[in-house]
């Protein structure tokens, strides 16, 4: 080999060499920057959408890389709140409010935590208040009691609007004197509503019940006493109902006074009856209705004050219902019966002209027995009713039900402090996402060790469970899913400034 040739073959040994460095170099240098950088960030236990990808191996970080960023959000014309929007990105503070546009709140809205998250302050009673003054009949449950809700309402006003006034209306067994009298069995008026009060007070009919013949049948018994109450026209609650299913020879005196009623008709096998199989018959019937039969209920179910038609039309205030959940079945009760029949009602005038109404259930579970939550939902928003759902645990919502009351909740916001099963469930409703990485691996050849750099991706959950607990926004922290809003779930601090 001449001189020259053996010259060039050195000088493109020397470029490839050169070359293949410059590669290793060139990888290492952007794989060793991304854990530079990453490192920063992990250092600070948070990463967010603006960092760099964690250096391989990291631990003990929360990672927020999937959640939005102010570009990635668009909630123009929002109506109800939903905090204070927090930017993920050092040092993590909250700062605009954000919320819902009306045609938003129209898809209804479920909200996910434990108790003292936040629920009633941060979010119900802004709503409720905020609802009002856009024109919804705000209808609600007071699940504590003793006026709490009431209490939560007005404090968010003042610290917002001080002394603007709302219409108020209250149905409370607690305290009579300050309540509205609604009949319910005078307000009967349909097939609908006859059904929803019969369901209200034995308990919707579920497929696994082993005892399901026997409830069908106090079903149909019960709705046969209520329509008979109803058509005969006279003065009934409770206690006169209770009276008659203790008195086989007066039911059957008012079964044969109003012969041609439906009412009657259900109850003719039950009149047959000798007096040993009535009594026996007519035992857990009579226990449905017992649970009403408090002084407190009697008093707010005598007098037909208000009925259920005009409350379904009512414009612009707030209804409160208070049935507390430590009252249990009581509470349930009273607050499914109401609740049913108004919905009955609403649901009758489907798709015609009604003013907007928002329907704020907390503790939502304890109604699944008495209201079919599930047609609520698919229903609600064509006859102008929104729905926002207040739930602990969403382990607690039927598995039979679940897929469907989720899908039909446009809105899922879940609270800090969330079990396990409640952020499982969210963040397959998340999904995952594509995360960079960079890793360094060792070879050896005859010229001694060479460390590789690689770039690559992989899928990761959009949020985990840890990050869905501990969202860094504050005291009262949520993370808001709605892919109408953004594609990417939201932080939010749910924290009121009047209450920090």
């Amino acid at each position: 080999m001449s001189r020259a040739s053996r010259a060039t073959r050195v000088a493109a040994i020397t470029a490839h060499r050169m070359g293949r460095s410059a590669g290793y170099a060139a990888t290492r240098g952007v794989a060793g920057a991304m854990n530079a950088r990453g490192g920063r960030a992990v250092a600070r236990g948070l990463v967010g959408p603006w960092d760099p990808t964690p250096p391989a191996g990291s631990s003990d970080y929360r990672d927020f890389s999937g959640v939005a960023r102010p570009g990635d959000i668009n909630c123009d014309g929002w109506l109800l709140p939903l905090g204070r929007y927090v930017r993920p990105k050092h040092p993590w503070q909250a700062r605009e409010p954000i919320g819902l546009p009306p045609q938003e709140v129209n898809r209804h809205t479920m909200v996910l935590g434990p108790t003292r998250a936040g629920k009633t302050a941060g979010l119900i009673a802004p709503w409720l208040f905020e609802a009002t003054r856009a024109g919804y009949h705000v209808v609600s449950i007071d699940v504590k009691g003793h006026g709490d809700l009431e209490k939560e309402v007005v404090a968010y006003r003042d610290a917002v609007a001080p002394g603007e006034r709302f219409a108020l209306w209250r149905w409370t067994y607690q305290d009579p004197s300050r309540s509205m009298s609604w009949n319910f069995v005078a307000d009967l008026t349909s097939d609908a509503a006859v059904n929803a009060a019969a369901e209200a007070i034995c308990g919707r009919p579920r497929d696994n019940d082993p005892n399901r013949n026997f409830h069908l049948r106090d079903l149909k018994w019960a709705k046969g006493l209520l329509e008979l109450a109803h058509d005969s026209g006279d003065p009934h609650n409770v206690r006169t109902l209770l009276g008659l299913l203790a008195d086989q020879d007066a039911l059957q005196h008012l079964v044969r006074r109003h012969s041609r009623s439906r009412g009657a008709q259900r109850l003719e096998a039950l009149c047959l009856l000798d007096s040993y199989e009535y009594a026996k018959a007519t035992e857990f019937l009579s226990t449905y209705f017992e649970v009403l039969n408090t002084p407190g209920f009697v008093d707010v179910t005598t007098a037909p004050q208000v009925t259920m038609d005009r409350l379904a039309c009512e414009s612009a205030g707030l209804t409160i219902v208070t049935a507390p959940v430590a009252d249990k079945e009581l509470g349930a009760t009273a607050s499914g019966l109401f609740i049913a029949q108004l919905l009955a009602r609403r649901l009758s005038s489907y798709a015609m002209n009604q003013p907007p109404m928002l329907l704020a259930l907390d503790e939502a579970p304890r109604l699944f027995d008495r209201v079919d939550l599930g047609a609520l939902l698919s229903l609600a928003a064509g006859a102008n009713v929104s729905v926002l759902l207040g739930i602990q645990d969403i382990a607690q919502i039927p598995v039979d039900n679940r897929d469907e009351m989720i899908a039909n909740c446009g809105t899922l916001v879940v609270l800090s402090g969330a079990n396990h099963t409640t952020t499982e469930y969210a963040g397959k409703r998340l999904g995952t996402r594509v995360r960079q990485t960079a890793s360094s691996s060792d070879s050896y050849d005859r010229r001694g060790r060479i460390r590789s750099y690689t770039t690559g991706s992989e899928p990761v959950p959009v949020l985990g469970h840890n990050e869905l607990v501990h969202p860094p926004t504050g005291l009262r922290g949520a993370v808001v899913l709605n892919n109408r809003l953004s594609m990417r779930p939201i932080l939010v601090d749910l924290t009121r400034p009047d209450l920090a």
